[in-house]
């Protein structure tokens, strides 16, 4: 460890409460932006598109794993594992730095080995965590990850934990293996970019990749939203995998942030029947969401029925309202 950092016996690093939780990357990342009035432009100008990695069978916002290097108020730095125990000798001494340096830290565990997590003791399952903070006197450490039943929470854990987390798993590829490391911007600014709203609102219609990058093996936009029906095709006693609902319900949230901010700010013909029409759906998609749960722990197929019925229903009439809508903002 460097010489000239000043150590203390705990250190907690500020987290706000973030307006996205489906995943990891989202939750912790916007807990570190969301305090700042100012980041609200660029998380308006985000989140609409997503996506569904076939290969994995998970949903996700189009620009998932770029989020923090796309993010300008955060700094990102990458640190390989094998640099860690040469320069910091263990990877205890390697948090409490990078903690009081007031870095974050993302990295891939197995989850295995921590009490908080629901694999504990049960199966050997690789997952990013986020790191925020340490106890020196009570060898603890502050993580935050969707420990349980899916639900983001903050946490601790022993650092012979974290350690037997971190060293023991099989690497899937070189960004399980890396540590990322994170902190703050202070002085940047994003306008409120209401093309791109309009044009990631008519990719997602569309189905279309909205950045045209490379992504292999990717169904976007209603084609993805249309996928969520497979993920009830479950067998007795199987539970559903409930984040893409989650992530949609969430999403439904932020929409109608969007629309009363473009009412209240721009000259566009928006009316209360599309802010109307998003709040119905937002209360429509919790429903959904918490009858999956409910199915979690009865495995009533009934309770199937009805979710499909109302994702089906979901499905069909925001093509219906985002039609519209841009079809009245082209003609405004």
């Amino acid at each position: 460890m460097s010489n000239n950092i000043i150590f203390s016996s705990r250190t907690v690093l500020p987290l706000n409460e973030p307006v996205l939780n489906s995943y990891n990357l989202y939750a912790s990342l916007l807990s570190l932006t969301t305090s700042n009035a100012q980041t609200w432009p660029w998380v308006m100008n985000n989140f609409i598109q997503i996506m569904h990695m076939d290969e994995y069978g998970t949903f996700f916002f189009d620009t998932h794993r770029l989020l923090f290097n796309h993010c300008p108020w955060v700094n990102t730095f990458k640190i390989p594992k094998e640099m860690i125990n040469s320069k910091w000798g263990s990877f205890k001494n390697f948090v409490i730095e990078q903690i009081n340096l007031k870095r974050y830290l993302w990295l891939s565990v197995n989850q295995y080995y921590l009490p908080t997590s629901d694999n504990f003791n049960k199966e050997h399952y690789i997952h990013e965590i986020f790191i925020y903070g340490y106890d020196i006197g009570n060898n603890l450490v502050f993580i935050a990850d969707n420990f349980n039943d899916g639900k983001y929470i903050h946490c601790k854990c022993t650092f012979e934990e974290l350690e037997k987390a971190y060293s023991r798993m099989d690497y899937k590829d070189e960004f399980s293996s890396d540590v990322f490391l994170y902190t703050k911007k202070e002085d940047v600014s994003e306008q409120f970019n209401i093309n791109q709203i309009f044009y990631f609102i008519k990719c997602y219609l569309e189905s279309k990749n909205t950045y045209n990058l490379t992504i292999e093996n990717c169904t976007f936009g209603l084609q993805a939203a249309e996928l969520l029906s497979k993920k009830m095709e479950v067998s007795m006693f199987e539970m559903v995998d409930i984040r893409g609902f989650h992530l949609l319900w969430e999403r439904s949230k932020l929409m109608v942030e969007r629309f009363k901010y473009i009412k209240l700010n721009y000259d566009y013909n928006i009316g209360d029947q599309l802010i109307n029409d998003y709040l119905e759906f937002e209360k429509s998609l919790l429903i959904l969401r918490n009858l999956l749960l409910k199915y979690n722990h009865t495995f009533d197929k009934k309770i199937l029925v009805r979710a499909n019925k109302i994702l089906n229903g979901y499905i069909k009439d925001e093509k219906i309202v985002l039609s519209y809508f841009l079809n009245s903002i082209s003609n405004d």
